[in-house]
Formats: structure tokens, sequence, C-alpha cells
């Protein structure tokens, strides 16, 4: 476990807020400073996937010189341990404010119009037993981690339905991205020799993402039409 006396925040790796895309594609701890100042401390399963439309992103822009530093950590199931350890110890101005950004508000504001999507995700090779379970872990961990609602998940073999809800700024595109990056590193990080064995040479996920929007549909319409999916085949 990290001993957050002898953490040295400010002799890690960074970049600044404007360069977040240059975070590197690594799980662990990120600290985001204002000079020597700790403004956020959050985890990730990938640091800039999670930054590509960061709730705290608005909030941070107010500030001069913000800096994210990052402590890469690799086992994953230690991230909320470690997380809520470095929150305690360090206590973060923005770890107990609210979210200003008007694209986080909470989706009863009358303000926000939330939209509701079915996707369907077509991985290169069939995805069964172990991977499956992992595979819809991670999918609802990615949602929870960006405030998105996850509804409805059923993997098959060829494809994977997701009912998903968001802000109606978050195109559903993003939202397919996100979820096929952070998953295909997640999956290939937990079962090293996938890759060799099966993807050799190629991703997780094809180029190939449906959407639709809800519409009309009931809510418990298109969960009863994901769930149904396996007993059709």
């Amino acid at each position: 476990m990290i001993e957050p006396n002898s953490l040295d925040i400010f002799g890690l790796d960074f970049v600044e807020l404007i360069e977040k895309d240059c975070l590197p594609e690594k799980q662990g701890i990120y600290f985001v400073t204002s000079s020597d100042k700790i403004l956020y401390i959050g985890k990730a399963i990938n640091f800039r996937i999670r930054w590509i439309n960061h709730h705290r992103y608005t909030q941070l822009l107010k500030h001069k010189n913000v800096r994210i530093y990052w402590l890469n950590i690799q086992e994953e199931g230690h991230l909320s341990s470690i997380e809520s350890l470095l929150i305690q110890h360090f206590e973060p101005s923005l770890n107990r404010t609210p979210i200003e950004d008007i694209n986080f508000k909470s989706k009863h504001s009358k303000d926000t119009v939330n939209l509701q999507y079915k996707i369907t995700l077509i991985p290169i090779e069939p995805i069964e037993g172990a991977i499956e379970i992992e595979l819809k872990r991670i999918l609802g961990e990615t949602c929870q981690t960006y405030g998105w609602t996850l509804h409805a998940i059923e993997i098959m073999p060829d494809h994977v339905h997701v009912f998903v809800q968001a802000v109606h700024t978050t195109a559903p595109v993003e939202i397919a991205k996100t979820m096929k990056s952070i998953s295909a590193v997640h999956i290939f990080s937990t079962f090293k020799d996938l890759k060799k064995r099966r993807f050799w040479g190629s991703g997780l996920w094809s180029d190939g993402t449906f959407y639709s929007s809800v519409g009309g549909a009931s809510e418990e319409a298109v969960k009863q039409y994901i769930a149904t999916q396996k007993q059709r085949g």
C-alpha cells in the first residue's frame, strides 16, 4: 500500500492541463495541482481516456499553472482504496466541492436534457467465459466513472448490446469510443496471453459500431429486448 507521507507528488511525471491528450494510456492515480497546491485526486484505468471529457475540466480552467501528475498502479483492485487513502491524507479542495460543469448536472436538473441510446459493439473475436464477465464489469465501471447511466448490457459472443443514458452534449460515438478504448486496454492487461492467442495483430473491437436513440420506445421495452438477446441466440 502507498504511504502518503513518503509520496513526492511533485517529483512524479506530469503534463500541463492543456497537454492532457499527451497523458499515457496507463492506469493509476492522478493528482491535479495549481502551483504547489493539490486541487484534485482521482483514479483512472486509462489516464488519457479519463481526461477526454473530465467532469472537473471547466473548474480547473479557472486556476493558473495547472498540471496533472500521475502515479502508475499495476493492481487495478487497489485503485479505489489508494485513491481514498490519498484523498483523506491530502484533502484536495475540489474533491469536496460540487461539480460546476453544466454538462454533468444531475439528471433531475431542469437545465439538463438526458438522451438514451442503444449501442452495439462488435468484437474482432468471440467473447465468452471469464472475458465476458470481466468485460461486463469494466463497461459498467466506465459508465459510472463518466457519469452515464447504464440501464442494461448483454454480451453475446459476436456483439455487445449496451443501453445507456447520458447528457445531450455527449455524443453516442464518444460513448462507444470511450467504452472500446478503456475495455480493450483493461481486457488485454488482465488476460495477458489473450492477444497472442486470439487477437494477434488486431485490437479487441472492430471498427463497426451501431447506434440508435431510444426515442419513443419505453425504457422497460429496451431493457427487455436486450435481456432476451441470448435466449434468441
